[in-house]
């Protein structure tokens, strides 16, 4: 993992690197909630069907 975060950087500034890096961290964030929510909504029809 550091190799490829250090060939992403090359020769980046630290300042324009962090930019970078705060975006995927964002984005993980948001890819693991939304699988949550997901998985709630999927919990929630699977008992929706179970009443019909």
């Amino acid at each position: 993992m550091w190799a490829a975060a250090d060939a992403l950087r090359n020769n980046m500034d630290a300042a324009e690197y962090k930019h970078v890096v705060l975006g995927l961290i964002f984005l993980k964030y948001i890819s693991e909630f939304l699988a949550e929510v997901q998985g709630m909504f999927a919990r929630l029809a699977s008992a929706a069907s179970n009443l019909v």
